[in-house]
This record gives C-alpha cells, sequence and structure tokens, in this order.
C-alpha cells in the first residue's frame, strides 16, 4: 500500500498494519506529497515541488521540476503507462518518454481546458486529463490510415437475453422512447467482412 500525505510518502507491505514513510531527506521534492502511484519497485510522488520518482522502493527519490520541463511545481497527480510519465501539473499536463529526464508540458493552447491539472489517466492511445476546466480527452492518431468502422445494433428481448457472438450487450434501451428491448452492438470494418 502507498499513501500520500503531508508527511511524506507512506508504504505498507503488510496491508497497512505498519508503514515506513520516506520524506525530503530521501530525494522528495517535498513532504506534501499529493499523489502517489507505483509500478513494480518504481514509486512516482507528485509533491507541491515536483514529481519524485523512487526505483528502488522509496529508499531514495529523484526529483524532477520546472526546470526538466514540468508546467509547475506543484503536481496534483502521477500515472505512468507504457513507459510514459503523465503529471497532472498547476501548470499544465507534462509527459515523459524518458523516465523523467525531461517533460514536454501541454496547455490550453494544445486544447486543455484550463492549465490547472488535477488528476490524469491514459488507457492506450488516448488521455484523460482533469482540469479545472473540466474533463480533456485525448486520443492520439492512429500512425497509419485507421479501418473506418461501422456500429451495428440488434435488440434483445430482456436484459438477460444473451447477445449473439460478437456483439455486446449495451446499457442503452431500445425502442420506445428508451423503455422497449435491450440492444446489442457490434463493430464491423466499413469495407469487407
Amino acid at each position: 500500500m502507498y499513501a500520500a500525505a503531508v508527511g511524506g510518502v507512506g508504504i505498507s507491505t503488510d496491508g497497512g498494519t505498519t508503514f515506513t514513510n520516506y520524506w525530503a531527506n530521501n530525494g522528495l521534492g517535498s513532504n506534501t506529497v499529493l499523489g502517489v502511484y507505483a509500478e513494480g519497485s518504481t514509486i512516482y510522488a507528485a509533491t507541491d515541488n515536483g514529481v519524485s520518482i523512487s526505483s528502488d522502493g522509496g529508499t531514495t527519490f529523484t526529483n524532477h521540476t520546472i526546470a526538466d520541463g514540468l508546467g509547475g511545481n506543484t503536481v496534483f497527480g502521477v500515472y505512468t503507462a507504457g513507459g510514459t510519465i503523465y503529471a497532472a501539473t498547476i501548470g499544465g499536463l507534462s509527459i515523459s518518454n524518458d523516465g523523467g529526464t525531461t517533460f514536454t508540458n501541454y496547455t490550453t493552447d494544445n486544447g486543455l481546458g484550463n492549465n490547472s491539472v488535477r488528476g490524469v489517466y491514459a488507457v492506450g492511445s488516448t488521455v484523460y486529463a482533469a482540469t479545472a476546466g473540466g474533463l480533456s480527452i485525448y486520443v492520439a492518431p492512429a500512425a497509419t490510415s485507421p479501418i473506418p468502422m461501422w456500429q451495428q445494433a440488434i435488440g434483445r428481448a430482456s436484459s438477460t437475453a444473451t447477445c449473439p457472438d460478437g456483439y455486446t450487450g449495451s446499457w442503452d434501451t431500445w425502442p420506445n422512447n428508451h423503455t422497449g428491448g435491450y440492444v446489442c452492438n457490434r463493430f464491423i470494418p466499413a469495407y469487407g467482412n
């Protein structure tokens, strides 16, 4: 278990019975930790003075700040996926593809709802940023021309009826102003089968 606290990062290996605390003297940018994320033995701490990264379970941290490209030193949240680090800062969404050595910062000029980013999450090439101006979603363009897809929907008798192979159930109901039979959906390529 990992706990972000005003007193540093707390780590428990016994389900929360005991915690070992790590502070600025371990290399954290600040003892005020606003968020924490761990992947394997690497720990990412969002502090009010940068993103601190530990590759040894918290014993030592390396801190990264605006000098490394962060949009602001106050970091509200941090997330990592596929080797990419996402930092939700007071001055934009900062992204690193080199382990935190350098960050590229994105702001309202790039389409964010607000420069104050309070949280971040990524799935594949889609990035979700919770900003003070609403949720901003970025979907990376495909490296190659995408295959156009069609959505196909068919009705089913009830919410407990199963959908045919290749279909998934929808929460929406159809027809009769969304009060009738339930819907099964599938996506198929626009060209060919």
